[in-house]
């Protein structure tokens, strides 16, 4: 291309997008702004002048909100794949509103004139149908060639007539597509606005005029799919003579005739699925002698012509649905045919042997949805060896014949799914060069029991296999560590879930010919994995072999088992097992331990597992429903120890390799006399302690009535690495580590012992075992024998733990004394020493208690002289708690606690009570914090339960004070005598009480008050 062509094209390209920019309507009432413009495009939108305000508003909004967008409009999408391929798509937006003010506007008064020539696509997306005829859109956009022109979920309903493609360019395509059509998964690949496709697709459109497409004389591509249309003219397609695809898809058609397609003579596919047609004519096809595809499925055909096909030579591709037999010969003699697709009958029992016959390459076979058909004749396949896909899922096969495929040379997809299949024989996939060719099969859903030993011996070519939903155990006849699939070397995925398979054979792992292996076993009966599982990735007879996936959801295993190391490695891009155990009941016990564990345990940095338990988060253990992600291993149920004594319970913590006597709260007066226990469960042993004889013991007697310590003669003894004898009755420690070698923690807390003897603490110094002892809660005797325990914790300080919690009889911190305290030489330092602790000690009592102190003197009446009523009551919150009825509430809140608060601190319920809080424990609390509490005494008073637990709670506190805390005000007459409780009587009858009302009230009041 020369420089000249190049400088002119980019100037035309340059002036169609000034051009395009300025965006004048051939309407003076129309509004454009610009949204987006770039190198790829743009997007431009054009209102009604009366809505520019509201078009400005979401100018900068690629996706509007509703709220501001609720007013109709025209998005105008510019997108230039290259200077050739120029796309336009116009959406109207809220045409569907009523809008009085647009009323006098049409659909293309807002569309911009543009200056675009020549176009690839152009769209109208949802807006009304136009009044005008197309041309005039083209005018507008001064196009002079466009290839495809699509209108998308029109939102009026219409006739589609010639009168809308007269004097338009020539075009390629045109589609309609209305809101009521769901495109099938066939035709999704017309989706794409975008992209290119002539379809109509409208249940707007409510009828066709015969001359509809007079005007469309290049049209190459037809598509009429999705609304009710019941009949078409016999010469409605007559000038459609360069017709290549048509397609009447989803309608309400009930009848076709030859001479609708007589014209098309350049037909290649022709697609009339999901109609209303029952019967074809027999001569239907006989012009389309062209034709290469052709699909009548979803119809109501209960038979087709045996001829149907005599004179489409080039067929290729066949796609039918029926209810009823098929003819001898019905698909014979067509030379090119390629794909078959035939489904759905459920009266056809017997399929004609010649049906394929002198078809010779036939490759692709779908024969599927005939529950009546239980048998495949042999001579089916005659003349189809080219077959590589075959389809006979989902009809109701019983049994194949062993002949059935030894025609078939290519054969590498075979789906026999959802059929009556009881067993497979031997020699059912070895006849021919089926066993060669075979690549993926698919057995899943039938009712297969049982499958030869040699069934697969010849597959060596097999990649997938699926035997899924059936009844198999997959046993072989002999007892090998290897299953039926042995011969298939190179069996990438292999599906046997949800059958009544309990083992998992070594060729499903091992593969030295395969990189990556799926194996689904979920929903069998499987209850443990074989070593081997674990580690096949340390194998290097198989360099080959990378990784598997293992999925056992869903199956009886309880325990797994790693006897050997658990599987990990140095090498960074080593071979991996991935298992998934989710639905399992892996218990929650020790058994499990190195599963636990291995899963919890983070890698250091120069190592890697060879194993790796997917989904563990959501994995849980039975029956506590624990996560194993997160689970405490220290916690781990280990009860599986025989031997046990009586009254004790054994378990066994894999994480110290120890067994557990537990003997705590056993009434126990003597030591167990046999403890030879075992371990039984060998499984619950960490891997790498399993080599270890002998396992440590803790042997727990806490809380007996144990006095001495006389273990048996049992070897197990000489085992125990911790002893606790706490809160027990010991009094004498001699022979505890004689006996215990390996003694490593004691306890002999809470016992009674006063002193230790010479020989035991020798021992204690000689062992190197020993690492902890407590002896917190014994009654020593801090006198000269107490030195040798001293001394020892001088020289170990690390080993006695609870040292400084250790007291003497005298409650003294042993501790704290020195040696010379133990032995003392003077009579009178000792006496001096107590003096110097008691004084001491009654300084810092008074100092720390002095108003306890005098408040119990002045409650005692001793030593007034020193003391006032003002130094008990320091402490005090209130100088009055007010208690009356809430009868009288008005006088009180409004007349006496007003008055009080002018001098006092006053306390009454409404204002300092705490919501939430008991009742009584408030009542309590405010009566203790205030200096007196002033009864506002009435005849309802009397009658309320809480105005008397308060007064009850004062006059308590009072009498334990010893001091007046409690002011009576008599409230109107005083109480009859009858209705006044005993307590109260007696208090008035003893105490001056003020009458409310009296001349002298408040200085009565505030005097007792004072006093």
């Amino acid at each position: 291309m020369s420089m000249r062509i190049i400088v002119c094209l980019l100037l035309s390209l340059l002036f169609s997008l000034k051009a395009e920019d300025q965006l004048e309507c051939r309407n003076s009432k129309c509004f454009c702004n610009t949204v987006k413009n770039d190198e790829e495009g743009s997007t431009r939108r054009c209102s009604d002048k009366l809505y520019q305000q509201n078009l400005s508003m979401i100018q900068n909004w690629i996706h509007p909100p509703k709220n501001m967008s609720a007013f109709p409009y025209l998005e105008l999408d510019t997108r230039h794949f290259s200077y050739f391929d120029v796309h336009i798509q116009i959406k109207c937006r809220n045409f569907n509103l009523k809008h009085n003010s647009t009323a006098n506007t049409t659909l293309f008064d807002l569309i911009p004139k543009l200056n675009l020539h020549d176009i690839e696509n152009l769209i109208l997306w949802e807006c009304p149908f136009p009044e005008e005829p197309f041309q005039v859109l083209f005018d507008i956009l001064n196009v002079t060639k466009v290839n495809d022109f699509r209108i998308l979920y029109p939102t009026s309903t219409v006739r589609l007539s010639d009168f809308y493609f007269e004097g338009i360019p020539p075009l390629t395509s045109i589609i309609f597509t209305g809101k009521g059509y769901e495109p099938s998964v066939r035709e999704m690949s017309y989706e794409d606005p975008f992209g290119k496709g002539t379809t109509i697709i409208d249940k707007n459109l409510y009828a066709l005029d015969p001359n509809v497409f007079q005007h469309l004389r290049n049209l190459k591509r037809l598509q009429i799919e999705g609304y009710n249309i019941t009949t078409l003219d016999p010469s409605m397609f007559g000038n459609l003579t360069s017709l290549e695809y048509l397609i009447i898809y989803s309608n309400q058609i009930e009848n076709l005739t030859r001479d609708l397609f007589s014209n098309l003579l350049n037909l290649k596919k022709l697609d009339i699925s999901e109609n209303k047609i029952s019967v074809l004519q027999s001569d239907i096809l006989h012009d389309l002698v062209n034709l290469r595809d052709f699909e009548a499925y979803g119809n109501m055909f209960q038979a087709f012509p045996p001829d149907l096909f005599s004179k489409t030579e080039k067929i290729e591709s066949i796609f039918l649905s029926y209810n009823g037999p098929l003819f001898e010969g019905f698909l014979s003699n067509l030379p090119n045919l390629q794909e078959v697709f035939l489904e759905g009958s459920n009266i056809l029992n017997e399929l004609p042997r010649d049906l394929f016959w002198n078809s010779p390459n036939l490759k692709k076979l779908y024969l599927r949805g005939h529950t009546k058909l239980t048998h495949i004749p042999r001579e089916l396949f005659r003349d189809s060896r080219k077959i590589s896909k075959l389809d006979l899922s989902n009809n109701g096969l019983h049994d194949l014949e062993e002949n059935t495929f030894e025609f078939i040379k290519e054969l590498a997809d075979l789906d026999l799914s959802h059929n009556q299949l009881n067993n497979i024989t031997n020699d059912i996939f070895s006849r021919g060069d089926i066993a060669l060719s075979l690549e993926h099969l698919n057995l899943s859903h039938n009712k297969l029991k049982s499958i030869a030993d040699k069934t697969f011996e010849k597959l060596y070519s097999l990649k997938s296999l699926d035997l899924s939903n059936n009844f198999l155990k997959l046993s072989p006849d002999e007892p090998y560590s290897y299953s039926q699939l042995k011969p298939c070397i190179i069996l990438e995925t292999i599906n046997l879930s949800n059958n009544q398979i309990s083992q998992i054979y070594e060729d499903w792992i091992i593969s030295k010919y395969v990189e990556h292996r799926k194996l689904d076993l979920t929903y069998n009966k499987i209850t443990s994995i074989p070593d081997f599982v674990f580690h096949s990735t340390e194998n290097e007879e198989y360099p080959g072999f990378q990784d598997i996936k293992i999925d056992l959801s869903y199956n009886q295993i309880e325990v797994i088992e790693f006897k050997d190391t658990p599987p990990t490695t140095k090498k960074k891009y080593s071979k991996t097992i991935k298992i998934i155990l989710t639905g399992n009941p892996v218990a929650c016990n020790c058994s499990n331990y190195d599963l636990f564990n291995f899963i919890q345990k983070p890698m250091s940095p120069n190592e890697f597992k060879t194993i790796k338990i997917e989904k563990s988060d959501e994995l849980t253990c039975k029956p506590l429903n624990m996560p194993i992600k997160t689970m405490d291993l220290t916690k781990l149920p280990c009860d599986n120890v025989a031997g046990c004594p009586t009254a004790c319970k054994c378990t066994y913590s894999p994480q110290h390799d120890q067994i557990i006597v537990n003997c705590t709260s056993a009434n126990l007066t003597r030591i167990p006399q046999n403890l030879n226990i075992t371990l039984v469960d060998k499984r619950a042993i960490p891997w790498h302690l399993r080599e270890k004889k002998n396992r440590t013991i803790q042997l727990v007697l806490r809380n007996n009535s144990i006095q001495e310590f006389f273990p048996d003669t049992s070897e197990n003894y000489t085992l125990v690495t911790d002893l606790d004898l706490s809160l027990n009755k010991i009094r004498d420690e001699k022979d505890i580590t004689r006996h215990l070698p390996i003694l490593e923690t004691l306890d002999l807390s809470h016992n009674q012992l006063e002193s230790l003897s010479s020989d035991f603490v020798n021992l204690l110094k000689s062992s190197s075992n020993v690492s902890s002892i407590f002896l917190y809660g014994n009654k020593w005797k801090c006198d000269c024998r107490i030195t040798d325990l001293y001394n020892f914790n001088t020289e170990n300080p690390q080993i006695l733990k609870d040292f400084k919690n250790i007291t003497c009889d005298d409650s003294r911190l042993l501790y704290k004394k020195s040696k010379e305290d133990f032995c003392p030489s003077l009579t009178v330092s000792i006496v001096l020493a107590i003096l110097v602790v008691l004084l001491v000690l009654v300084s810092f009592l008074y100092y720390k208690y002095q108003q306890e102190i005098k408040v119990w003197l002045f409650a005692h009446r001793i030593l007034l002289c020193w003391l006032t009523e003002e130094d008990v009551d320091t402490d005090k919150v209130y100088d009055a708690f007010v208690s009356y009825n809430q009868e009288d509430y008005r006088i009180v809140v409004k007349e006496l606690i007003p008055q009080l608060d002018k001098n006092y601190k006053v306390c009454h319920h409404e204002r300092d009570f705490i919501g939430g809080r008991m009742i009584t424990e408030q009542i309590e609390e405010k009566v203790y914090q205030s200096r007196r509490t002033i009864i506002v005494l009435t005849e309802d008073f009397l009658k309320s339960y809480w105005g008397m637990y308060e007064f009850r709670t004062a006059h308590t506190q009072a009498k334990k004070d010893n001091c007046l805390r409690v002011i009576l005000i008599i409230l109107g007459d005083m109480p009859p005598q009858a209705s006044i409780p005993d307590d109260m009587k007696a208090y008035i009858n003893t105490h001056t009480y003020i009458k409310w009302g009296d001349k002298w009230f408040w200085q009565h009041c505030t005097g007792i008050n004072k006093n």
